[in-house]
């Protein structure tokens, strides 16, 4: 595809002309000469340049906090195992060996992984993250980005640190008035009252277990 550019003043004034050629199909290469030719017909060297076009659209970037194994949003002593916080990223469709995997835990580097044929080929990636404190909020994020800037992201997923057991219930069997042990006739009264004292660690949407003769 040729053009012939006569050249007028303004555009020797402004140093340069500015064409429009037709793209290739993506994963196409365009390779772009340029000569100038005086009047008298001689000519100069050509300017070259080249470009491959690429317009990869990512699809499928997945992040999970994998220690948090029932994924209810928090990671509890039983789940943290190690001392470290394991994270799983599922590849998006479209992604390729050489890209650039980024993934962020709180209070951790960011780890910036090239991915290799392996990694593709398995569609994820894992990776570990020191873990922040206990009753602290864990966020973890992911972004990938391909080698002519295509990107998806960022993707996060976090999970609350909790991992200190709630403190011990004060259990009072309040029908046993002088707390002697025992529940004579007078203070049987109906059913058999019973009073929990909170432990100062206990918060909204705790559970509170109340249990008769160990019998569940």
């Amino acid at each position: 595809n040729e053009q012939k550019v006569v050249l007028t003043p303004e555009q020797i004034a402004a140093g340069k002309v500015e064409v429009t050629l037709p793209a290739p199909q993506d994963g196409g290469k365009i390779e772009v000469s340029a000569t100038v030719t005086d009047v008298a017909g001689n000519t100069g060297p050509a300017g070259t340049d080249s470009a491959t076009v690429d317009t990869t659209v990512y699809k499928g970037l997945v992040i999970e906090i994998t220690e948090d194994a029932n994924n209810d949003g928090y990671i509890n002593a039983a789940e943290l195992k190690g001392n470290d916080i394991d994270v799983r990223v599922t590849l998006p469709e479209g992604a390729a060996a050489g890209d650039t995997l980024t993934v962020s835990g709180s209070g951790n580097t960011d780890k910036v992984i090239t991915l290799t044929p392996e990694q593709v080929k398995a569609g994820y990636v894992d990776v570990k993250f020191n873990p922040t404190g206990d009753n602290t909020d864990f966020v973890a994020t992911a972004s990938i980005r391909d080698v002519a800037g295509n990107s998806a992201g960022p993707v996060n997923d976090s999970a609350r640190l909790q991992l200190s057991a709630p403190g011990k219930p004060i259990v009072t069997i309040t029908e046993d008035a002088n707390n002697d042990g025992f529940i004579n006739g007078k203070e049987l009264n109906g059913d058999i009252g019973v009073n929990v004292a909170l432990p100062a660690t206990a918060v909204a949407g705790d559970t509170l277990n109340v249990d008769t003769n160990g019998d569940g």
